[in-house]
């Protein structure tokens, strides 16, 4: 990434963060990102519960699952804090 590029994510990443939290009952937001093999990136954010029993690596190693309604369901409180694109 250059300066702008690294700036304008930094700023999403806060953004996203924040609306993640808001709509969901995450405590946490957790931020993988990979840059493997091909020069290009990835990005997951995980929100992980209030009361999910696993913190940190624990939890990111951990399988994550939702069923689709539980998807759409979260997806749609997001974008609906994010409002228009």
């Amino acid at each position: 990434m250059d300066d702008a590029e690294a700036a304008a994510f930094g700023r999403l990443l806060r953004r996203l963060d924040t609306v993640m939290r808001a709509s969901t009952d995450a405590e946490r937001v957790h931020l993988v990102s990979t840059r493997d093999r091909v020069q290009h990136f990835h990005a997951w954010l995980y929100p992980r519960p209030v009361d999910h029993a696993l913190r940190g690596t624990d939890f990111l190693a951990a399988p994550q699952r939702s069923d689709q309604a539980q998807a759409q369901d979260a997806a749609r409180a997001i974008a609906q804090q994010l409002g228009p694109a």
